[in-house]
C-alpha cells in the first residue's frame, strides 16, 4: 500500500504532536504544588518577585538588638483523618498521575525492571 503512506505520516505526525503536548502538560503540573489549582491551560504560575534591596545598619546601629519578626501563632493542627482524605482526594483528582501510581505497586510487587521504576517515579513526580 504506498499510497497510503502520507496518511500513516500524517496520523504519526499527529500522535507525535499530541505525545509532546501531553507530556508538557505533565510537566506544567509537575511543577505546581498538589495545594495549588492549575489556572486556565498554558498559564505558568508567576515567578516570585524578588525582594527590594534591603540597607545594612552602619557600625553604631549594629549594637543594637533587632526585635525578631512576629509570626502569627500557630493555628489548631489538623486532625489525621482529615489530613488523610485531602491526600487522597488530592491523589484521585489527577487520572493520569493515579495510573502511574498504580502500575508502580504492580511493577514493585512484580520486581520488575529497576529503569522502568524509576522511569515511572520520575513521571509521577
Amino acid at each position: 500500500m504506498p499510497g497510503n503512506r502520507n496518511g500513516d505520516s500524517y496520523s504519526f505526525q499527529s500522535l507525535q504532536e499530541d505525545a509532546v503536548r501531553r507530556a508538557r502538560e505533565m510537566q506544567a503540573r509537575a511543577h505546581l504544588s498538589p495545594f495549588e489549582a492549575p489556572g486556565p491551560a498554558g498559564n505558568r504560575p508567576s515567578e516570585p518577585q524578588p525582594r527590594p534591596y534591603e540597607e545594612r545598619p552602619s557600625a553604631g546601629e549594629q549594637d543594637r538588638p533587632v526585635p525578631p519578626p512576629s509570626q502569627p501563632p500557630p493555628g489548631p493542627e489538623e486532625p489525621a483523618d482529615h489530613l488523610a482524605s485531602g491526600l487522597l482526594d488530592s491523589l484521585l483528582k489527577d487520572n493520569e498521575r493515579t495510573l502511574i501510581w498504580v502500575l508502580l505497586l504492580i511493577l514493585l510487587e512484580e520486581k520488575a525492571d529497576t529503569a522502568l521504576i524509576f522511569a515511572l517515579m520520575y513521571l509521577a513526580t
